[in-house]
Parts: C-alpha cells; structure tokens; sequence
C-alpha cells in the first residue's frame, strides 16, 4: 500500500479528539462502529488505515484490536496487531462485564460461547441456545404431529 502526504491529510481532517486520548473517527461508519476510509480504490477501516500508515502492513494472520475498547478510535497507541482468538476473547470478556458478568436471563459468564457464521458471528450464552433450539423443535415438533 503507498500512502500519499494527501491521503494523510485527507484521512486527518476526519477525525477529533475523544476522551481517554482516543482520536475518534468522524466520517463514514460501517454496521459494527469501525471508520471506514477510501484509500486506493477501496473502502478499508480507518484504524488498519492508521496502522498501516503507521507501522507498515498488518502480519498475515493478524487483527487490529482497539486496545480502547472503542471501534471509531485510530490512535495508533491504542491499537495492537493481534491473532483472531486474542481479539475475540477479549471482545466477549468485554461484553460479558458489560452484561454484569452473565448473560439477561441470569446465566453464569462462563456459559458464553461464539457462534461463527458464513455472515458473521455473536457471542451467545450456552445454556441459552440451548433454551432457543429445543423451542425451534418444540415448534417443528407441533407443526409436523409427532412427538419427541
């Protein structure tokens, strides 16, 4: 990637102070928060923007995590290249302690589990899946007349 005294300026204009140092993205977002940047042709994130600008290419295999805990921030003092499972871990450690440490139905934190799919993936409480699939059976069940 070659990034141009231009695409510095451009991509610096859109972007203000925010509070515990963060430099906050201000123009356009996609679905999860994250700045999204034209650089060559292409719509990429701002925070691998910034990185990449910074510290050269991501390593293969490796994420950029906002150490922030904030997906429009790109200073680059709160962004670490780390692997996928490091990232995700600590992304549902978050959202278990921003749930109380369980899930809404009162489940144990321990009971988390990320669901990969073709179009993304979430962080559900076991025990609640569980709870969700026997009532998609239950339903089926109903529907077709047999029993368990």
């Amino acid at each position: 990637m070659t990034i141009t005294p231009g695409d510095l300026q451009r991509f610096w204009t859109k972007v203000a102070r925010g509070p515990g140092g963060c430099l906050l993205w201000t123009a356009g977002k996609g679905n999860l928060g994250h700045g999204r940047f034209w650089h060559e042709g292409r719509l990429g994130g701002a925070h691998r923007f910034a990185w990449e600008a910074t510290h050269g290419p991501i390593p293969a295999g490796l994420e950029i995590d906002h150490l922030c805990r904030r997906p429009s921030c790109v200073n680059v003092a709160h962004l670490e290249a780390v692997t996928p499972a490091v990232n995700s871990q600590r992304r549902s450690r978050d959202l278990v302690a921003d749930r109380g440490g369980g899930c809404k139905h009162g489940h144990d934190a321990s009971e988390y589990k990320r669901y990969e799919y073709a179009y993304g993936s979430f962080l559900m409480c076991r025990a609640c899946m569980r709870d969700s699939a026997e009532k998609q059976r239950a339903k089926k069940r109903a529907r077709t007349g047999t029993s368990p």
